[in-house]
């Protein structure tokens, strides 16, 4: 290692932006010498055109001699080719251990244009690489080593270049630049001028950020005059000497949304007065999105809104942010009333404003994503709201400090519902649901109960979940009864008290035997059993192409007119793509095919949440999400996300399209159990590449666009089961466009009910600690086969924890750990693993480990003899009495039989709903409609034995994996 590397705080520019504080460091020593709790997301080396010599006194030279990374093979493997447009290229991520993720290099090859001009256009080049997710940069005086250019020019460029673009928006969020051989006087005086340039451009934004100049801003249209007046009235009534902004803004300058943006960051809230009114005009949507960027520069909700009248289509992303209902809709409602309590609300949010610290206010995205974590949550229908106030006292008696999820209390106004549900559900100790007929009813509930369920069955955190009855069912799904809920329906409130203090001294760690029941032994791998679903559909779909190309085909092909688009026939967005730069390479090969088979359709692909974006999002005849590690990561992103699952959540055509590029970490728990349609680590892929010879598939598939893609690259490269992966998301998308039917599907929950699929295959929780049986050779020679190439060709990069070939322990075929069918007696239990597993010999296969005691659990005190009796699904009588599946599948020991097709009838039924955007009401009345979804019907049965390739899927042994079948 060289000199350490060593900065001065004085050597620091800050920058105020729309998008939170950014800033430029200089620092001086070698740049390899970064220590590992400072990494950064990109290093960037300068060379000359395609010469990447590791030589001596060169930075590239210091990468490889001191952390062996070599850029001339990264230059093998570019990630995004940006050298015709920008002069630079982005690597794909480092294997090696170090402090920076990716390398950009920038190399001189355009014509006519000097290298320190280049280099200031070169951070124009971030903006499709970062793709609107916050990054950290760490680079030396680009092109002044063996290049001799002169090293003030290029830091005065530099500088300039990272402060321009940081001020239009631009997600760098630090920027250090390196000098290794110090800080002469002549470099330190240009920076120090540098600094003070931007720092007096930032000073009026930060003083309107710290020094609020206004206690409300208003954004209204001025059709709706009556409603801002009533409005001003009230809040001056209720809080004497208020200072409001109200002045509708004037348009004639180019200037207008930079002066709106300063007014609105110097008010301690925003209220927006929704009403057809607004939504008719383009200055309120505008202000709306400035509002927006506000609640996030300000790590608070300002944005208020006052839903005053019905909207008849209120674009998905204001359904998210939640509202306070003012809108008379009730008897015996009044308009003054739900004013005055609206005002109310916004009077003591702005007193609250005015004791906040300043070193609260802003803090950096990292410190900004709140979690809501709760030590309970209480899932209910608000049309049983008692049941759950009295739940709620009942653990304030008993203990205050208890931290209890009410969406009553818990939703903000400002705030975005979806993602507090899903974080909260995602993040509690113990979910209890309240279930009655317009719970099973609700969509929204229903996503509550199935992300619990998810989460309990895989024992995330050790959460608990508690179903309690407090009315009776005409239909129980099999998904709740085998849970063995807690009957009050006679006597709520004894249980109630019961229930709080049992859940309280769970809590702390005691032993319960009023909650015995609800304690799980062993997780179940719900990524293995969703993906085992998705690869069998897959099968049915798709076949390796037979002759020289290397493709499949799908066995009933897509009938693409043979008329197609013209350039200018499309204004409407067909497709909204979101996506990070981790999952570049897909979305530019998904682009160039779809390009390739149906040329001219409008695709939208830009990332930044304005107005035109989120139209696109709310507009588009499918939204095609690439979901991946960085993806989940990102606050902007996530929302795009959110927005595009509350579409679908109030849509019966299927709008939204899921395809998961990576394994992705334990949190968000909710993004594993998305519906995904593609995901492009499973097995299947690699089976389908295994039937080509090596030689042709041991090279990347290489995707060579005509015309530039992603505006910055023609050339994307990925492996071959990935783009196995995308000629299925691009058919499939295709077919829905090209061939759109009048749909009269049904609105289903947007997160997947794995208990349900777990009992229809006969998996289950299991009770004893390992399975010691070895599997039998499988009869099918083929499948046999294909395992032992599968493992051969497993790339590296999908192979971070795991081996190809093992089958999670956690899955055998006892049958869910509740629902023991009675006729299993103890000879049951112990009988010996049969040759085949197929379905006529499916009973006696039981591991000696499990007896009766650990597959059977006692019922809960309160159940009645009817409740207990005869809910066990027939479907376990055949199913839960399998063999146990073996720890580990070796190379030539394997299990061949297909998997029977799941019913997708199991989507839950349609009710009657306002609107899926109605999920919310009025802060302290509502956070969604019950009034969806029951979710009810039951599935087929499905053969345990399932296909050799999804026991060798990319599962990697994380227990990261989610899929699922299409919604």
């Amino acid at each position: 290692m060289g000199r350490p590397l060593t900065g001065d705080p004085d050597n620091v520019i800050k920058l105020w932006t729309r998008n939170g504080p950014c800033q430029i460091e200089l620092l001086s020593g070698d740049i390899t010498s970064l220590p590992m709790e400072e990494s950064v997301d990109i290093v960037m080396v300068s060379a000359f055109p395609g010469d990447y010599s590791p030589m001596a006194g060169t930075l590239m030279g210091a990468l490889k001699r001191n952390l062996g990374i070599n850029i001339a093979q990264l230059a093998n493997h570019i990630e995004v080719d940006l050298r015709y447009l920008f002069s630079c290229w982005l690597s794909k991520p480092i294997a090696q251990k170090s402090p920076f993720k990716k390398v950009l290099c920038f190399e001189r090859n355009r014509q006519g244009l000097s290298v320190p001009a280049q280099i200031r256009e070169m951070f124009r080049a971030f903006v499709p690489v970062f793709n609107n997710q916050d990054h950290t940069v760490i680079t030396p005086l680009l092109a002044t080593g063996h290049q001799h250019q002169s090293k003030g020019v290029v830091l005065s460029m530099m500088l300039e270049g990272a402060a321009e673009w940081i001020n239009a928006g631009l997600p760098l969020r630090k920027l250090k630049i390196c000098l290794y051989e110090g800080i002469s006087k002549e470099l330190q005086a240009i920076f120090n001028a540098s600094k003070l340039k931007f720092l007096k451009r930032n000073e009026a934004m930060k003083e309107q950020i710290f020094l609020k100049k206004f206690d409300v801003y208003i954004i209204f249209n001025p059709k709706d005059k009556q409603f801002l007046s009533d409005i001003k009235n009230m809040l001056t009534y209720k809080m004497n000497g208020i200072k409001i902004y109200d002045s509708h803004p004037a348009i004639s300058d180019n200037v207008w949304q930079n002066n709106i943006f300063q007014s609105m960051v110097a008010s301690k809230r925003i209220i927006s007065i929704l009403s057809p009114a607004f939504m008719e005009s383009e200055v309120c949507l505008e202000q709306y999105n400035m509002a927006i960027c506000c609640n996030r520069l300000l790590s608070i909700n300002v944005l208020t809104p006052f839903y005053v009248q019905t909207i008849d289509k209120l674009p998905s992303y204001m359904g998210l942010v939640q509202w306070i209902e003012c809108r008379v809709r009730k008897e015996g409602e009044t308009w003054n009333e739900k004013v005055k309590s609206a005002c109310s609300i916004v009077v003591k949010d702005v007193q609250k404003a005015d004791d906040m610290r300043l070193d609260t206010a802003i803090t950096d995205s990292e410190d900004s994503n709140e979690k809501h974590t709760y030590d309970v949550f209480i899932s209910y229908s608000h049309k049983n709201p008692t049941h759950a106030e009295k739940l709620l006292q009942s653990f304030s008696d008993v203990d205050r400090s208890i931290k209890v999820f009410y969406d009553r209390s818990a939703l903000t106004t400002g705030s975005n519902w979806q993602n507090m549900i899903y974080e909260s559900v995602g993040e509690c100790k113990c979910l209890i649901a309240l279930l009655s007929e317009t719970y099973m009813s609700s969509i929204v509930c229903t996503e509550e109960y199935n992300l619990g369920l998810a989460r309990y069955m895989t024992m995330d955190k050790d959460m608990m979940m508690i179903p309690v009855y407090i009315e009776d069912l005409k239909n129980v799904p099999d998904h709740v009864s085998f849970m063995k809920p807690i009957n009050a329906v006679q006597k709520f409130d004894d249980t109630a008290s019961q229930l709080s203090r049992s859940v309280i001294r769970f809590l702390k760690g005691d032993k319960v035997d009023y909650l015995r029941d609800y304690i799980l032994q062993t997780p179940v791998d719900i990524e293995y059993l969703l993906s085992t679903q998705r690869c069998k559909e897959v099968r049915e779909q798709y076949e390796p192409n037979k002759d020289d190309s290397i493709t499949i085909n799908r066995l009933k092909p897509v009938e693409i007119p043979a008329e197609k688009l013209a350039p200018d026939d499309n204004s409407e967005t067909d497709i909204a793509i979101s996506y990070t730069g981790d999952s570049i390479h897909l979305v530019g090969t998904f682009i160039h095919m779809l390009n390739g088979l149906y040329p001219n359709l409008n695709i939208s692909t830009h990332s930044a949440l304005d107005q035109s974006r989120f139209t696109a999002l709310d507009t588009a005849k499918k939204i095609v999400v690439f979901v991946s590690r960085d993806f989940v990561k990102n606050e902007h992103h996530m929302q795009e996300l959110h927005l595009a699952v509350n579409r679908q959540r109030s849509s019966k055509q299927h709008i939204l399209y899921l395809i998961k590029t990576t394994v992705l970490d334990e949190t968000p728990f909710f993004t594993r159990i998305l519906p995904y349609n593609v995901v492009s680590t499973d097995g299947v892929w690699q089976e389908f590449q295994s039937t080509f010879p090596k030689k042709k598939t041991k090279s990347m598939k290489m995707s060579y666009a005509k015309e530039m893609i992603l505006e910055h690259s023609r050339q994307f490269l990925c492996h071959y089961y990935e783009y196995f992966a995308m000629v299925k998301a691009v058919e499939d998308v295709l077919e829905s466009i090209l061939h759109e039917k009048s749909e009269n599907g049904k609105q289903v929950p947007l997160l997947l009910n794995v208990g349900g699929v777990a009992i229809t295959r006969g998996d289950s929780v299991k009770s004893d600690s390992k399975v010691t049986e070895e599997p039998k050779k499988s009869s099918n020679k083929d499948s046999k086969q294909t395992t032992e190439v599968l493992q051969d060709e497993k790339p590296k990069e999908l192979n971070e924890k795991g081996t190809q070939g093992e089958s999670p322990n956690e899955l055998n075929d006892e049958g869910m750990h509740h629902d023991k069918p009675k006729e299993l007696n103890e000879k049951e239990t112990q009988g010996n693993k049969p040759k085949e597993l197929n379905e006529k010999e499916t009973k006696g296969n039981e591991p000696k480990e499990l007896n009766e005691k650990e597959t059977q659990v006692n019922k809960p005190k309160e159940f009645n003899e009817k409740e207990t009796q005869g809910n066990e699904p027939k479907e376990l009588n055949e199913k839960e009495t399998q063999g146990n599946k073996p720890k580990e599948f070796n190379n030539k020991e394997t299990q061949g039989d297909e998997t029977k097709t799941l019913n997708k009838k199991k989507q839950p039924q349609e009710n009657d709903t306002e609107n899926a955007n109605s999920a919310q009401t009025a802060v302290g009345e509502s956070k969604h409609t019950d009034s969806d979804v029951a979710n009810g019907t039951k599935n087929k049965k499905v053969s345990k034995n399932d296909h050799p390739a999804d026991k060798g899927q990319v599962k990697q042994n994380e227990k990261k994996s989610s899929a699922c079948t299409v919604l």
